[in-house]
């Protein structure tokens, strides 16, 4: 396992067993649940940045889903 994401996993797991323990006690299990999965996703995004790879652009999603609905209602409104 590359350096970067060691310690990247260290910071995270760091960062969950400081919060986890905190939110469960105050009896805010949905909150906890919030925090698992946002710190999971964002623990996934830094491994994948840490080890210099091209982070791909989220607008590419948003024109791969509206691309052909904008197709669409280009044809049907236009004269």
């Amino acid at each position: 396992m590359p350096l970067p994401t060691l310690v990247v996993l260290c910071v995270a797991f760091s960062f969950g067993m400081i919060q986890m323990p905190a939110l469960f006690k105050k009896k805010l299990k949905r909150e906890a649940w919030a925090y698992f999965v946002l710190l999971s996703a964002g623990t996934a995004c830094s491994i994948y940045a840490a080890n210099v790879q091209p982070v791909p652009s989220p607008l590419n999603a948003l024109i791969t889903i509206y691309g052909p609905i904008n197709q669409f209602f280009d044809r049907l409104l236009s004269p």
